[in-house]
């Protein structure tokens, strides 16, 4: 495999193993009894209706205000607005003096409600068996180790630290910072723009032909996929035709990635990168 000076990774499904499950009805009763805790009423499916409502207008208007395809919201605005727009509310008061209502801070309170659903929708979180090792090796080599991840901060720093990896990288970009994410080119073309990389120096590794191999080919340099899913070759080559022909990339970025595939390891293991 070629070897590169410059590292630029995916998070969640390339260098750790994890897997969230928002849909759940027992996810939604928490938050929504937490909600209740702070004055703001809402059943589990309403809470979770309303959620989804305010998250597709807070990413339009960002939408029409940056002019981004692909907007990334921060998502403590969101767990704000759930708390001030409630359509039904009840006072709630100081521990032992039931003569003084409770001012909710409700900035910091849309940080921990944040953190909160993240950590109740978490499953599993582990790092890949040879996701430290390789970027210790990557780093021992000389080369820039970067992160460009579709994600939020208020999740992802915390996640990070859990895991270990916070340390081994030379800078980490998280969309939701950005405003914008992956494939929108311009949030890998702010990574190379800050650290003036070469195009031919760097390569892109993902796990999706779509956002990880696609942001690559917008900004006409290569990608490597790690089948981390265990996929068949022939959804492999699906999902790459997907990438191709489907709209979500411009359509020059369609072209790079038919004249210039993304390099596949097919075992899914990160520790190819070395060989």
């Amino acid at each position: 495999m070629k070897h590169y000076k410059n590292y630029i990774f995916d998070l969640y499904n390339t260098l750790i193993d994890m897997r969230t499950d928002e849909e759940k009805s027992a996810l939604w009763r928490q938050v929504a009894a937490l909600y209740a805790a702070n004055g703001a009423d809402y059943t589990g499916p309403a809470l979770k209706k309303k959620y989804k409502e305010l998250v597709a207008e807070e990413e339009a208007a960002l939408a029409a205000e940056t002019g981004v395809r692909y907007p990334e919201i921060k998502l403590e605005k969101v767990f704000a607005r759930l708390l001030t727009e409630a359509p039904k509310t009840h006072a709630v008061f100081e521990p032992n003096d039931s003569g003084h209502a409770k001012k909710i801070d409700t900035e910091k309170f849309a940080e921990y409600m944040a953190v909160t659903f993240r950590t109740l929708s978490r499953g599993h979180m582990r790092p890949f068996p040879h996701t430290i090792a390789t970027l210790r090796a990557l780093k021992r080599q000389g080369c820039g180790v970067f992160l460009l991840s579709n994600a939020q901060r208020t999740f992802t720093q915390s996640e990070l630290e859990l895991t270990g990896l916070l340390p081994l990288f030379d800078q980490i970009y998280i969309s939701s910072d950005a405003g914008v994410r992956k494939p929108e080119a311009v949030f890998l073309m702010k990574l190379l723009t800050e650290h003036s990389l070469n195009p031919d120096d760097f390569v892109m590794i993902g796990d999706d032909f779509t956002t990880d191999a696609g942001v690559a080919a917008e900004c006409g340099v290569h990608a490597i996929i790690l089948n981390s899913w265990h996929l068949e070759k022939k959804e492999l080559k699906k999902r790459l035709k997907t990438a191709r022909t489907g709209d979500a990339l411009s359509p020059a970025a369609r072209t790079f990635l038919t004249k210039n595939p993304p390099e596949i390891v097919e075992s899914g293991d990160i520790a190819e990168l070395l060989n």
